[in-house]
């Protein structure tokens, strides 16, 4: 036997050690990336980013609410910029105008939290939504509609700080969540209610240019273009609402009577696994199968 295909036993048992270092290190790589349910949109700035929006659809009567409600369109909002955030909407279809539908204050609901009741899909006041809401705000936001009937043709629906008691805007580091109710599902390949095609997301801050909702013309905008699609199934779990931001902003806090306005904030982002780590596991996975095919060959 030649020296190249003799491996002494000391060496065989560091090899074996390493080989089951690798197995478990990439093991626990990827035990740490379970599916989720929940989808990110970045909302760019002048500069860097001013919102993360976190998205994920839940049925309605899994979260304590009537089963009629239909779809829970949940959007996350953390302001990752550096003013307040005074204005948030969702927008579709491809009308030049559209006139202000329906206004109101949000009324407090339960569970805790601000929101209205339209009715059925086709009713008279937001007839492609069942309901709508504003959760971990201490504060009531201003639910505004905007869309073109007879037939409808694009809408925004948009949540503003003001005019509301007391107007607050959403500070830096801070997230809340809006909700949006429908028994439509997502337009396919995006992640906004029915029935159009494709979508944005507008955002507003305090200090911004003048806004008109009418032409979807906002301080910053960003299109949806991920799919999302209802959790629920093994495959495609629900996630805690109150942890979208845990991993890459830790300290980031809920807008609510807890946190109140002006406290709090967010520390250095924590990415998430990149490709190159998970290039690193995958050689280490390797690397350990190698290693102990190696030591059964010797």
């Amino acid at each position: 036997m030649s020296s190249a295909e003799f491996i002494r036993p000391s060496r065989i048992h560091s090899l074996r050690v390493l080989g089951i270092v690798g197995l478990i290190a990439a093991s626990l790589v990827f035990a740490g990336t379970p599916a989720r349910a929940w989808v990110y949109y970045y909302v760019p700035g002048v500069v860097g980013t001013v919102g993360l929006v976190a998205e994920q659809i839940v049925p309605a009567a899994t979260q304590g609410l009537p089963a009629a409600y239909g779809y829970d369109y949940e959007y996350e909002l953390l302001n990752v910029g550096t003013a307040p955030i005074s204005g948030f909407a969702l927008f579709t279809g491809g009308a030049a105008v559209e006139p202000l539908q329906f206004s109101q204050v949000n009324l407090p609901h339960n569970p805790a939290g601000w929101g209205l009741q339209f009715g059925p899909v086709g009713n008279g006041i937001v007839p492609f939504l069942t309901a709508e809401g504003n959760i971990y705000s201490p504060g009531p936001w201003r639910f505004n509609e905007y869309d073109n009937r007879n037939p409808l043709t694009g809408y925004t629906a948009y949540w503003t700080s003001f005019p509301t008691a007391p107007p607050a805007p959403l500070p830096v580091g801070f997230w809340t969540r809006f909700d949006l109710f429908s028994t439509n599902g997502p337009v396919s390949g995006s992640g906004i209610v029915d029935p159009f095609a494709s979508g944005d997301i507008g955002i507003n801050v305090a200090g911004g240019a003048p806004s008109d909702p009418t032409t979807d013309t906002f301080d910053y905008t960003a299109a949806f273009n991920q799919a999302v699609t209802p959790c629920g199934d093994p495959s495609n779990p629900c996630q805690d609402p109150t942890m979208a931001f845990s991993t890459m902003y830790p300290n980031s806090q809920p807008d609510g009577p807890t946190t109140p306005f002006g406290s709090g904030g967010f520390a250095t982002a924590v990415p998430e696994p990149t490709p190159l780590a998970l290039l690193g596991s995958t050689s280490l996975l390797l690397l350990g199968y190698a290693v102990l095919r190696r030591k059964k060959a010797a």
